[in-house]
């Protein structure tokens, strides 16, 4: 159906993102989501092409990868493999990405990786 923000599998609500980032969407694939290979989304933001992300059935697409996510103030997406969690967030505000990250540790959750990039900031947990 398009990019959902977590496994719908796991997570049956799940959002599915109307709009991601080529950064966020590489990211996502880096750290093992299924949807896109890292290349063919590396390739389209090379040449600035928009992916339209959808289901094979029916052939509705759900989600567009371009330049910038829809919503420049949430959680792109939460990739879980075994024993390890990465979250994108995407952010104009440093403050968002700043409760998030005292919320984490309030509830005493073990931060392996964190990048804070000028508008996102990723966690490995």
């Amino acid at each position: 159906d398009g990019v959902y923000v977590a496994e719908p599998k796991i997570v049956p609500d799940a959002k599915l993102n109307e709009q991601i980032s080529y950064d966020s969407m590489i990211e996502m694939a880096n750290m093992g989501a299924g949807v896109l290979k890292t290349e063919s989304v590396e390739m389209a933001k090379k040449y600035r092409i928009k992916i339209g992300v959808g289901s094979s059935y029916t052939g509705k697409v759900g989600t567009i990868v371009t330049d910038y996510s829809l919503d420049s103030s949430s959680i792109d997406g939460i990739i879980s493999q075994k024993n390890m969690t990465y979250i994108s967030v995407e952010s104009d505000s440093s403050e968002v990405r700043k409760r998030l990250f005292e919320k984490m540790a309030q509830r005493r959750i073990k931060v392996q990786t964190f990048l804070n990039h000028n508008n996102s900031a990723e966690f490995i947990l």
